[in-house]
């Protein structure tokens, strides 16, 4: 059942919490990783704790519902690199996007085909500069095993884990991809 899940192209009219955040957060005259965002989205939307002493319900609900310095004061402080990973997704065939709506609907897809494991990770992903598509996702466990198991569009992307540790070098690169500025 995917009638909790609508992940489609914004709208002017954002109807739901996800899809306004997603609307402050998306504007051409917003960078990310140096490049113009053209397009964000955001997989947040699961019910209950994944387990371990992190919440993820309640990070999504934050990161949905909170402005600036949301990473120092709400993730942070209980970010477990025990039960958690970092990592980040770059989308390998960026030069074969030639137009916004489409490459949209990879984002769109890809958010999609993740819906199984939606009580295990969170994600952002932005289509950004000349279309390339950037992520990063957070994942309970030390790798996105179950994520590649679930979606086979991970297939498209190139991975690599920041940390585990909360270096001041990791909290850059998630602040990148998650606090553009809204």
């Amino acid at each position: 059942d995917t009638s909790w899940f609508t992940w489609s192209q914004l709208g002017p009219d954002p109807s739901d919490k996800v899809k306004e955040a997603v609307a402050q957060i998306w504007s051409v005259d917003k960078v990310v990783l140096g490049k113009e965002i053209k397009d964000t989205q955001i997989f947040a939307d699961a019910a209950g704790a994944a387990g371990g002493g992190f919440d993820l319900a309640s990070w999504k609900s934050t990161f949905t519902n909170e402005d600036s310095g949301i990473l120092d004061k709400s993730f942070w402080p209980i970010y477990n690199k025990e039960e958690w990973s970092i990592w980040r997704c770059t989308y390998d065939y960026a030069d074969d996007n030639e137009e916004l709506g489409a490459t949209k609907e990879i984002v769109t897809s890809f958010m999609k085909n993740t819906e199984s494991v939606k009580n295990s990770c969170f994600g952002v992903m932005h289509v950004c500069g000349k279309l390339e598509v950037e992520g990063l996702w957070l994942f309970k466990g030390a790798d996105p095993e179950e994520l590649f198991g679930a979606n086979e569009d991970t297939s498209w992307f190139t991975w690599s884990q920041l940390g585990p540790d909360p270096s001041d070098k990791v909290k850059e690169a998630v602040a990148q991809i998650w606090s553009v500025d809204k």
